[in-house]
């Protein structure tokens, strides 16, 4: 079991005491497991989007190592590493394909297509109660914070609100859910958009469009 999905890169600007990311995100209950890339100032030291993972499990917290919990096991590709390319609007668009999977030895594992499967490490099973043993909710999409009343509000994907166009929007291609053994993947078969800003950020689901791009997921403000 587990999700994955292609993710556009971009570069949204942010003031230090915010962040913008574009992630995968497992559910079960009040515990949580997330991927993507993230620009966070006060995480990175630097505007660039960043490859993050982070989980919420017990009352704790934790982005990448910075805390016990998450075990880095591929030398070649780390949290934490800045993205080299940058996707442009309206031009070449440039993809981290993610993936969160539960594993046989019972742990969630994080995989970066490169295109081949390369095992980033994973997070014990240990660390969670309810996924521990399974996730009920799955979100791609954009989460942004902003602390305090800053003035402007930090930008999603590039800045613009969600387009049904992979050239003009930031987006998830070939969303998906593993739902058995198999490792088989499936177009999720009921969505609903989860907006907590209505009027600056905007979420549209396009459907599966079948082929290399799979269902479509846009998202921005």
């Amino acid at each position: 079991m587990g999700a994955n999905g292609a993710v556009t890169i971009y570069r949204p600007l942010v003031t230090e005491s915010q962040s913008s990311s574009e992630r995968i995100k497992l559910i079960n209950g009040g515990e949580s497991i997330e991927a993507g890339w993230m620009v966070n100032p006060e995480v990175f030291n630097d505007t660039d989007a960043h490859l993050y993972g982070s989980f919420t499990a017990r009352g704790r917290h934790c982005v990448n190592t910075y805390c016990a919990g998450f075990v880095q096991l591929s030398r070649s590709i780390t949290l934490g590493v800045a993205t080299p390319r940058y996707s442009t609007v309206g031009g070449t668009q440039f993809v981290w394909h993610l993936s969160i999977e539960k594993e046989q030895d019972g742990n969630w594992w994080l995989f970066l297509m490169t295109p081949e499967k390369v095992g980033i490490g994973y997070w014990p099973r240990h660390l969670f109660i309810g996924l521990a043993n399974t996730a009920n909710q799955v979100e791609w999409g954009g989460e942004v914070n902003n602390p305090g009343p800053t003035s402007p509000p930090p930008q999603m994907g590039h800045g613009g609100k969600a387009r049904y166009d992979t050239q003009l929007s930031a987006l998830f291609l070939q969303a998906s859910v593993i739902v058995d053994e198999s490792r088989r993947s499936v177009s999720p078969p009921d969505t609903e958009k989860v907006m907590d800003c209505v009027g600056w950020y905007t979420v549209l689901d396009a459907g599966d469009q079948g082929n290399s791009l799979g269902r479509l997921i846009f998202f921005g403000g």
